[in-house]
């Protein structure tokens, strides 16, 4: 029978240790509990970026985006999912979440709002679109909202509102919630409130 070791911050890894190829590090594969409620998710172990590479990924991405904000440097400890729904932390995170679906429909915790209406202060916004030949729209990326939305279309909602993300094993930046909906190809976004 398989020992599952459960850590004190809702973590519980079923003692398989994985090397991602793609991105190049170690990880155990588990199930994280938070809200309720749980999901798949791997835990980092090691082989996170050097300090040298994360600085030249940051200086890339403010060189191609100029108005965006550097929160905090690349690193494969974690993604935007995470980010988003599990803690808004950069030093202590250390779980990467492929779909943060079952956290976003946590009813006790958070409430849902219709795709594409206005975004208000700490909401998590799950943005699903179509890239790489993708024929429907798929989850691609979370976000949370650090300054509300003005206006009353959906343009004007994304181009006022700014979000703060992991983007990838990129770094967490603050941008407009319409530059990471073009850098995902997203095609509808959901705004969930913490109740």
């Amino acid at each position: 029978m398989l020992n599952l070791a459960t850590r004190s911050d809702g973590f519980t890894g079923d003692g398989t240790y994985w090397y991602l190829g793609d991105m190049y590090s170690y990880v155990e594969k588990g199930i994280y509990t938070k809200y309720g409620t749980s999901v798949e998710c791997f835990r980092y172990i090691s082989n996170d970026y050097s300090y040298a590479d994360a600085l030249a990924i940051a200086n890339d991405l403010l060189t191609a985006h100029p108005s965006w904000v550097l929160l905090g440097h690349a690193t494969k400890r974690f993604n935007c999912h995470s980010y988003a729904w599990l803690m808004l932390a950069y030093n202590s995170n250390d779980y990467w979440i492929n779909d943060p679906t079952n956290y976003a429909l946590a009813s006790s915790y958070f409430g849902s709002n219709y795709a594409n209406s206005s975004l208000t202060t700490n909401q998590r916004v799950l943005i699903h679109g179509m890239q790489n030949g993708e024929t429907s729209p798929s989850l691609k990326h979370s976000a949370v909202v650090s300054i509300p939305s003005q206006g009353t279309t959906t343009m004007s909602y994304m181009t006022t509102a700014k979000v703060r993300s992991k983007l990838g094993a990129s770094g967490i930046f603050l941008t407009t919630m319409y530059d990471v909906y073009v850098l995902y190809g997203g095609t509808y976004y959901i705004p969930y409130t913490p109740l």
